[in-house]
């Protein structure tokens, strides 16, 4: 069997606040394999845009992430320069 595509291990992401530090996401997980789509579903405010933010590495500047593994394919790091370009321009 193929190696993932994208394989995502216990994502969390803190914010930095005048109180201290705050989670927003703990222990996401999820994979996706060569031809599968995945969708994030919720209510307002469980995390779903944090979650694309942190893989993205877009997360504000008070922002942290880290996961025990966040892996992808040769073949999506290729592409994921051409979204940077496309996205400063």
């Amino acid at each position: 069997m193929a190696a993932p595509l994208l394989e995502v291990r216990d994502l969390g992401v803190r914010f930095t606040t005048r109180d201290g530090q705050v989670t927003v996401l703990d222990d996401v997980s999820f994979s996706l394999d060569r031809g599968e789509r995945i969708s994030f579903v919720g209510e307002s405010g469980c995390g779903k845009s944090m979650t694309a933010l942190a893989l993205m590495g877009l997360l504000p500047p008070t922002g942290r992430s880290a996961s025990r593994a966040r892996t992808l394919s040769r073949r999506q790091k290729s592409g994921c320069g051409r979204f940077a370009a496309m996205k400063s321009r």
